[in-house]
């Protein structure tokens, strides 16, 4: 005969179940962590909690690349030829931004976005390729553009052309 107790007999089968159970569970809870770590170079898509719309992987790539490149050409004593290119990779975000103007992509390890992209440029380029530096703060949306003539945060354009009353 069994050493087992009658409430145990019942009480095995309920572990059993429970066991197999979590197993189920952890399996489930493991694949899904796999899908959202897995990294599909075929598809750049918006986050679901984030605003915008995916951009296509090889522009976002390319503006990816451009921001780099600024990065490494970047320097005080930058050459005029450098300068050229800095302007180049500064005309390609703008022409980026324009096309995609509320685009979110992957860069580094964050989520990237249109505008951002020109607000990096627009302060990394200050000191080595002022005219592109210029040029990415124009292109920018107005809330987020500096004055040209102090350097500090224009207000929105609404906000700015709102005469004050007594």
């Amino acid at each position: 005969m069994s050493d087992l107790t009658p409430a145990r007999r019942c009480l095995a089968p309920t572990v059993v179940i429970l066991a197999l159970l979590a197993i189920t569970l952890a399996g489930l809870l493991v694949a899904t962590l796999m899908r959202l770590n897995s990294d599909d170079a075929s598809t750049i898509d918006a986050s679901p909690t984030d605003a915008g719309s995916a951009a296509p992987p090889a522009e976002a790539e390319r503006a990816h690349a451009a921001l780099h490149d600024m990065a490494a050409l970047c320097a005080p004593d930058t050459d005029e030829a450098a300068q050229r290119r800095i302007e180049s990779d500064v005309d390609l975000l703008v022409a980026f931004t324009r096309a995609y103007p509320d685009a979110n992509f992957p860069i580094d390890d964050e989520t990237g976005r249109s505008p951002g992209l020109l607000l990096i440029a627009r302060k990394e380029m200050q000191v080595c390729a002022p005219t592109a530096a210029a040029h990415a703060n124009a292109a920018l949306p107005p809330q987020f553009r500096d004055d040209p003539a102090t350097g500090a945060d224009m207000p929105p354009a609404a906000e700015a052309t709102t005469p004050s009353t007594p």
